[in-house]
């Protein structure tokens, strides 16, 4: 089936033919949907134990994606650079150029997307333990119960406080470790809120919430098929104390089950609920990780189709000239550098100023090289060393511009925030803002460097 399609688009469509995007296409997409599949296969969440990062085979499976998508890559280059039809004169549209490095883009995008595919299906078997609003209800309830398992005076101790009514916790000297002094070191408003719930059940003996509550938890447990040793009754008397609701060695309660504790002898398993859903909710609110991870993934698969994109234009011989100067010009840039340093005694900014300058000026000389190559019709001579360059250089110039201003805008002797640009509020609010401008910025320059090229092109060899 795939060689009558080839002879259909070698007839018909030849820029489709020769970047084979129809046999790469459908094994970049039969890879993402197999490596998907394996990570929802392997993907879990363990309520018996209480890690977070419990996934021993994540490293195994992403050097498998890493070797699957070089392997694919090379086979495809090794049909794909049997032929070029720029570098034979073929009779081409001046937008083709543009085209076949987007298809090059696609391709190497999706392949180097393994990684994410597996990832993505790991998350979509833990999101299959739970929906999110029973995800939220659990952690509701988890941050409620924590104020009723004291494991420890840890927490208990910080505040000296009780309720002076229904709506508000006033100081107090009567209580030294209670149950009503709980707060954690971290914790958000909500879960202040939340615990304050709670200990308004205890100080006004709403003591069919406080069960409630327990029963809930505990059913909770059942559900994911985890032991404890306590149930309501017992937990009641344990804790529900009042007034003062003390805390202390006698009615502890482990948050783990544990053969070593020789002081609580009663426990939960908390800590394997709590990290259970932890990675659950994870899984539902990783937009902004997944988004990088995207962004990552295109800015490699944009470095390696510039690469690729200069090696058709130039030619190997041309092109690896040009990464031997790359690598000379980046040598003169840390001998310069280490000069100022040791010499000028420059440091820090300055030394990122003279980096951004050093890289911007042999640009913009090089642009006027190829330029005037172009206008007189000179021979090409070493332009096509200079063209590489200059396509290399095309994605990152930008980013280290972007690193002065914001270095440049950052004066530490201004402390408010609002004082600052805009602009830096702005990529500060959003710092992956300028790196998805970027790209954009750098796929319409392509546009049009790529009918520029197509001129030079034309020009004489010598």
């Amino acid at each position: 089936m795939f060689k009558k399609i080839q002879k259909y688009l070698l007839l018909n469509y030849p820029l489709l033919w020769n970047t084979k995007v129809i046999p790469t296409g459908a094994i970049v997409i039969g890879f993402n949907v197999l490596f998907f599949l394996l990570g929802f296969v392997s993907g879990y969440v363990d309520f018996q134990n209480q890690e977070y990062y419990r996934r021993d085979n994540n490293i195994i499976f992403f050097l498998i994606t890493g070797l699957t998508s070089t392997l694919v890559m090379i086979i495809w280059l090794v049909f794909y650079l049997k032929n070029n039809a720029f570098k034979s004169f073929y009779p081409k549209k001046a937008v083709s150029l543009y085209q076949e490095w987007g298809i090059a883009f696609l391709l190497l995008f999706g392949n180097c997307l393994y990684s994410f595919s597996y990832t993505q299906g790991v998350e979509t078997k833990e999101k299959s333990y739970a929906s999110l609003q029973e995800v939220l209800n659990a952690r509701e309830l988890l941050t409620k119960i924590e104020i009723l398992l004291p494991e420890s005076d840890d927490y208990y101790y910080l505040h000296k406080a009780s309720f002076s009514d229904s709506d508000s916790i006033q100081a107090k000297d009567s209580i030294s470790v209670s149950l009503l002094n709980f707060e954690k070191y971290y914790h958000s408003a909500e879960d202040t809120l939340l615990y304050n719930t709670v200990k308004k059940w205890l100080v006004e003996g709403q003591q069919d919430s406080i069960r409630n509550l327990m029963t809930q938890y505990l059913n909770l447990q059942k559900k994911h098929n985890v032991t404890t040793n306590l149930d309501v009754d017992t937990w009641m008397k344990l804790i529900y104390n009042p007034p003062n609701f003390p805390v202390s060695p006698s009615n502890y309660i482990k948050h783990y089950k544990s053969s070593y504790d020789t002081v609580s002898k009663y426990y939960v398993r908390y800590d394997t609920l709590y990290y259970g859903y932890l990675k659950i909710y994870d899984a539902y609110h990783n937009l902004y990780s997944m988004l990088d991870f995207i962004l990552v993934t295109l800015y490699i698969a944009l470095s390696l189709s510039i690469l690729l994109f200069s090696f058709r234009v130039t030619g190997g011989r041309s092109w690896l000239i040009s990464i031997v100067v790359a690598g000379l010009l980046a040598f003169i840039n840390g001998i310069i550098t280490a000069i100022f340093t040791i010499v000028g005694n420059s440091k820090g900014d300055n030394l990122l100023y003279l980096t951004i300058f050093y890289w911007s000026v042999l640009f913009l000389i090089m642009l006027i090289y190829v330029g005037r190559k172009i206008l007189n019709t000179d021979s090409k001579g070493k332009s096509t060393v200079v063209l590489n360059l200059i396509l290399w250089m095309l994605p990152y110039l930008l980013m280290l511009h972007y690193s002065g201003y914001m270095e440049n805008d950052y004066d530490p002797n201004r402390d408010y925030y609002n004082e600052r640009s805009f602009l830096y509020r702005f990529f500060k609010d959003y710092p992956s803002a300028f790196y998805w401008i970027n790209l954009i910025f750098v796929f319409i320059i392509l546009f049009f460097f790529s009918k520029i090229i197509k001129r030079w092109r034309a020009l004489p060899e010598e």
